[in-house]
């Protein structure tokens, strides 16, 4: 019997350049859909994802990839439990299929409140996945924007907080020293 379970987004970002992946590794790039199961508390759930994501999918060199788990609804990337004993949760959940082979972009952005005369404040802050720029901003804003807040006169304003990942996967013919002077 299959318990019940939420679904969340496992996104696996290249590192390196894609032709310098092991061979091995070069599928595991993108996202791909895990459930967990619904007893898992909220603060392991990125943690349960990432065992049974781990235990079902081999990676050989997991230092090519920034992994992040994705709430596929609210487009939010789940916290890490950095005490979390690694494997321990592999069997709270299942694989259930790669949904892409491109990654998502992930970034942090600041909200930021602008009114009509210069003054603003700022909202929050929060880590977010989508497609693009775009989608990232619309999703912090679906987060932390209130209905409190709509009705102020004061409009939303997204700055990214520290690297965002890149919307296209690593370029393969650029060296990696030219990516880091940009």
């Amino acid at each position: 019997m299959t318990k019940s379970q939420n679904t969340f987004l496992v996104n696996a970002r290249p590192l390196v350049r894609v032709r310098e992946l092991r061979l091995d590794d070069r599928s595991v790039r993108g996202v791909h859909l895990v459930g967990v199961n619904v007893t898992v508390a909220e603060k392991s759930r990125a943690e349960a994802a990432l065992d049974v994501f781990h235990s079902t999918v081999p990676v050989k060199v997991l230092d090519d990839f920034e992994f992040s788990v994705v709430d596929p609804a609210s487009g939010r990337v789940l916290p890490r439990d950095h005490d979390h004993e690694s494997y321990s949760l592999s069997e709270e959940g299942e694989y259930l299929e790669q949904a892409e082979t491109r990654p998502l972009k992930v970034g942090r952005l600041l909200v930021r409140a602008v009114g009509g005369t210069g003054e603003n404040f700022d909202v929050g802050s929060v880590t977010v996945a989508g497609t693009n720029r775009s989608d990232l901003e619309h999703k912090a804003v679906d987060l932390l924007w209130d209905d409190r807040l709509r009705s102020t006169g004061y409009s939303p304003r997204c700055e990214a907080v520290g690297a965002e990942s890149d919307d296209d996967e690593v370029d393969e013919e650029q060296p990696a020293a030219a990516r880091e002077r940009q």
